[in-house]
């Protein structure tokens, strides 16, 4: 059953209960005899009603997904601060998939061993949620902005995150856009080897060579 833990599930599945119909007309005695008071919230929940408190700041709590971490010590080294930015940058991947978001903004931050922070973020091109972009990223706003000081804290943020089905909406997008200009080009230079033959089109690679 989709948002049920297995073991949950399991329980559930004891007293016929497999399908959200099911937990919505479930009986409440037999679901706080298995589940306490967590099977009555979740056959309300069944039911579309949530007795969760309204919180105005939620919309706005899910605009980033970031992990931050004190060091032990005052770090200089920087294939250290890397291994850090490395751990902290799965953290927050793993954090991204699991909201299933992505982002085009990394945010990192600094704090020195006397405890002034910066704050530094870039925009890439495409929208990301990997371990390895979300490093990259990070190590290249390391590398451009720290000053070379010990360091106390680092912090990788993933700024104005969205749907992860709204990236793939925009990379198709993409994909299309330039499956077209490459069409457009491969019409154009089938038009000039028609008309001055195949001499007329030669690669870039082949004209530097004999300038060399």
């Amino acid at each position: 059953m989709h948002g049920v833990g297995d073991k949950t599930a399991e329980k559930l599945n004891t007293i016929g209960i497999t399908t959200i119909g099911d937990l919505a007309k479930a009986e409440e005695a037999a679901l706080q005899q298995k589940l306490g008071i967590y099977g009555l919230r979740l056959k309300e929940r069944a039911n579309g009603i949530d007795r969760s408190p309204v919180d105005p700041e939620a919309r706005e709590k899910w605009k980033s997904v970031g992990n931050s971490t004190t060091l032990p010590y005052d770090v200089t080294e920087e294939h250290v601060l890397f291994q850090v930015l490395r751990e902290l940058a799965e953290s927050v991947s793993v954090r991204m998939k699991q909201k299933r978001v992505v982002s085009t903004t990394i945010q990192l931050t600094i704090r020195y061993h006397n405890f002034q922070t910066i704050t530094r973020s870039k925009t890439w091109d495409n929208p990301f949620q990997d371990t390895e972009e979300i490093f990259r990223y990070a190590v290249y706003l390391l590398k451009k902005h720290w000053n070379g000081d010990p360091v106390r804290l680092l912090g990788i943020t993933a700024l104005d995150v969205f749907d992860r089905k709204e990236a793939v909406k925009q990379l198709d997008l993409f994909h299309y856009e330039e499956e077209a200009k490459t069409e457009a080009l491969w019409k154009t230079v089938e038009k000039l080897r028609k008309k001055f033959g195949d001499a007329a089109i030669q690669k870039g690679a082949s004209l530097l060579e004999k300038e060399n």
